[in-house]
């Protein structure tokens, strides 16, 4: 993928320069949970490593094996294959079944597997996002897992004006292929998955995300030149519905992702700053219980401070030499106590600390808030701290 940035600025979308490869690896955010929607199917775990014989005996629907086998048929620049330790397979039927059980799956892959931030596919994503009610709904849900989905549309009339609206979307829409006049390519979506969540690999890794197996859009910069989409087409897809696209003439390199969720906002920030938050969350957990097998019931606000600095600084790049952490993500951050008054109720076995992260490749700080009760509840939350 190469072309003139100057053209090309709709999908050439700068934020800081990177000057210095580093291969992050979200391994603890890499889950994808294939999901059928004509029959009931108990949710299961399968090793990445499964063959495809074994994966035409998943499910006897084919829309389904063929979006794991092209998921598992992703690979890196290098052309080495992109296999997770594990992904996972459910069903419900769409038409009669209940949004609440697709909850149910979400949560037994985080409860029963200890999966996090788990990215969900459908095999036929056009009639989930045609259901009426569903997807508001289904935002809801991905929102309190900490979770995505990825979807791949045909026309822009397929997104409604209520999931534009949607400012905390994590829906991710991919634009397929037009193959005919009224034929489209079907699993861009099952490879962007495979390549970018598999891969677990954050902004700054070097490559773009080019998915293997699938045909990418043509631009088309002079008349008669035979591309698939105008510059202006394009721009329309990505800038004013926030609906990816890959084509073959398009540099993405040095780019943040190359990625926007439905409400504009970059996948990849979004996904880092997903991990940082659950890492917080799992540290402060676990100070938690080992304050409660060491019978300690209070929480001590100066000891949690202590520990939200030290997962801050296991995360932070050192900037002299980013190889000695590979796995930073961070530039800086800032840490603050927020004053509470201590003359109402509610306050007085509470403490606040707001926290600030700077990502790496992007020049803005992103809000966390974390509320700790002395009797050991902790929240931690995006945004601000009140």
């Amino acid at each position: 993928m190469a072309g003139p940035r100057d053209i090309l600025s709709p999908f050439n979308r700068y934020v800081a320069s990177v000057t210095e490869v580093l291969p992050l690896k979200n391994n603890a955010l890499n889950a994808v949970l294939f999901i059928g929607t004509t029959k009931t199917e108990e949710l299961r775990a399968y090793s990445g490593a499964i063959s495809n014989a074994e994966i035409e005996k998943i499910s006897t629907v084919k829309e389904l094996t063929d979006k794991i086998s092209k998921a598992l048929s992703q690979k890196d620049i290098g052309g080495n294959a992109i296999l997770p330790e594990r992904f996972y397979v459910a069903g419900f039927e769409l038409e009669t079944g209940s949004i609440n059980d697709v909850e149910m799956m979400i949560k037994k892959a985080v409860v029963d597997y200890q999966a996090q931030a788990i990215t969900v596919v459908f095999d036929n994503p056009k009639s989930v996002l045609a259901k009426e009610g569903f997807i508001e709904s289904f935002e809801t849900i991905l929102n309190s897992w900490d979770s995505w989905a990825i979807f791949t549309i045909d026309s822009i009339d397929e997104v409604k004006e209520q999931m534009k609206s949607n400012s905390n979307s994590r829906i991710i829409l991919i634009k397929s292929h037009k193959t005919g006049e009224n034929t489209y390519e079907k699993n861009s979506d099952a490879a962007l998955a495979g390549r970018v969540i598999f891969f677990g690999v954050g902004k700054v890794d070097g490559e773009a995300k080019e998915l293997y197996g699938i045909t990418t859009d043509k631009l088309s910069i002079a008349e008669g030149d035979g591309g698939d989409l105008t510059v202006s087409e394009a721009t329309k897809w990505t800038d004013d519905n926030n609906i990816n696209i890959y084509v073959q003439t398009v540099d993405m390199k040095n780019e943040t992702s190359g990625m926007k969720l439905l409400s504009g906002k970059e996948f990849i920030n979004s996904w880092e700053l997903t991990k940082v938050k659950l890492d917080l969350r799992n540290d402060l957990i676990d100070f938690r219980h080992n304050n409660e097998r060491l019978g300690v019931s209070d929480l001590d606000e100066s000891q949690v401070r202590g520990i939200i600095i030290d997962r801050l600084n296991r995360l932070k790049i050192n900037t002299e030499d980013p190889k000695l952490n590979p796995n930073g993500i961070l530039v800086d951050y800032i840490v603050k106590s927020i004053p509470l008054d201590r003359t109402l109720e509610d306050n007085i076995f509470k403490f606040k600390f707001s926290i600030k992260v700077s990502l790496s490749g992007i020049l803005k700080y992103f809000d966390l808030s974390i509320t700790g009760y002395t009797d050991g509840r902790i929240l931690v939350n995006e945004g601000g701290a009140e």
